[in-house]
């Protein structure tokens, strides 16, 4: 490592695939300015396909002496982020180390800077902030896609069926989850199909096949461009990265209102704002999108 160049370690659950967290800790993985930073991650946990990178740039941090192992490693680091809101044995091991600066990424609507030495809470919506008791020490970083990847392609949608997609995992907060209530927009017509992605919902396929689990997908891109609306009825969510990856896609969004989404569609304009979560109301929505 060159001396001039910034040392940041991040800290984070897992480095396996998915949405939220683990999109943006691979987006700035690929996109850092490695000419001036220095960048490694410490990840504490190791999803079912995940294959640990062989390199000294991502280390696996386990349950037994993780403080002590933190601790060591951030002698020479110059900035600890992690991704909030409330980390003390990550928090307490840059206090030892006396690392300069401590970064908390909050990516929840909920409360942050729950120890003395974090220096930035950095919120990635105005929603997220909202939460924060000092204002004064927030920032805020919106989260971003690759729109090379993202992109609309109309001829790989399929004319004989209307598909709508859910991407959240399975103990996300919502005020309904499509597997549920699967039934009920089933029958609005024959030609639809519900496709549920996300950890925790294991693969099957039911209501003759209308209705697929999907699992975690390393495939999102294509999913986004099959479908033809996204429906996701979080409580609170902080950015909504499923969102605009869905819109990028040419997939129309129906998606709450009563978090940060609401600045992401602009109501019957480029999708639907469920100001009511009443499951009538979406499909009312489904109704008009077919």
């Amino acid at each position: 490592m060159s001396a001039d160049k910034i040392r940041i370690v991040a800290c984070t659950l897992s480095l396996g695939q998915g949405n939220g967290i683990a999109a943006m800790d691979n987006l700035l993985w690929s996109k850092i300015d490695r000419d001036k930073f220095d960048l490694t991650y410490c990840y504490t946990s190791i999803t079912d396909n995940q294959i640990p990178p062989e390199n000294t740039y991502h280390v696996y941090v386990p349950l037994e002496n993780r403080y002590e192992i933190l601790k060591n490693f951030f002698l020479k680091a110059d900035i600890v982020q992690f991704n909030g809101g409330f980390d003390p044995v990550v928090c307490d091991a840059a206090r030892i180390s006396n690392v300069p600066i401590v970064v908390e990424i909050m990516h929840q609507c909920e409360r942050g800077q729950r120890m003395q030495n974090i220096d930035i809470t950095v919120c990635v919506s105005e929603s997220v902030q909202r939460f924060q008791p000092n204002k004064n020490k927030t920032l805020i970083i919106s989260n971003g896609i690759d729109i090379k990847k993202y992109n609309y392609l109309k001829e790989i949608r399929d004319e004989d069926r209307f598909v709508i997609l859910q991407v959240s995992r399975k103990n996300k907060k919502m005020h309904f989850c499509l597997s549920e209530v699967a039934e009920e927009f089933l029958n609005i017509d024959s030609r639809i199909e519900i496709w549920i992605v996300g950890a925790g919902f294991s693969r099957e396929e039911s209501h003759k096949g209308r209705l697929k689990k999907l699992g975690v997908s390393s495939k999102m891109q294509t999913l986004y461009q099959k479908a033809d609306v996204m429906l996701l009825a979080s409580v609170q969510d902080a950015f909504g990265l499923a969102c605009v990856e869905a819109m990028a896609s040419g997939c129309i969004p129906i998606v709450s209102a009563d978090g940060a989404m609401d600045t992401i569609v602009d109501h019957e304009k480029n999708g639907w704002l469920l100001y009511k979560t009443h499951i009538e109301y979406a499909k009312k929505y489904i109704k008009k999108a077919i």
